[in-house]
């Protein structure tokens, strides 16, 4: 039987792969950095403010690079000055209690609220950074 098609450039198709996917982890990360810091911004009207240091305590990590995996933390309560008690523990019962009162604003749920509008197109908005930077 006749010969139909010759395939040719397999070894830098698989090369260009390669190349594309080592660039991928860094491109990715940076997108993830944004998407973090506008969570962070998006929290702040959010947070409950008595003496300011839990607003003041809000912080976007350092990017983890581990494996083929980026990842970033998004926090509030860390080493701030101001708190009564262990400031992550202060942070995670403001944040929780649903029935505490906030009189001069904020509210319960300050960063997951922000979280969970984020996921909203975060895929779509990730790949476009990723689409833009290749």
């Amino acid at each position: 039987m006749a010969e139909l098609l010759t395939l040719t450039g397999i070894d830098e198709v698989r090369q260009r792969l390669q190349t594309l996917g080592a660039e991928m982890l860094p491109l990715a990360g940076i997108a993830l950095q944004q998407e973090a810091d506008a969570i962070l911004e998006a929290s702040q009207p959010l947070v409950p403010v008595d003496t300011g240091a839990l607003k003041a305590s809000g912080l976007v990590g350092d990017l983890q690079h581990e494996a083929q995996t980026v990842h970033i933390a998004i926090s509030y309560g860390g080493q701030g000055e101001g708190f009564a008690r262990t400031p992550s523990q202060y942070a995670i019962v403001v944040h929780e209690d649903t029935t505490m009162r906030h009189p001069r604003g904020g509210q319960s749920h300050y960063l997951s609220q922000p979280v969970f509008e984020a996921t909203q197109g975060m895929l779509d908005r990730l790949a476009d950074a990723l689409r833009l930077s290749l």
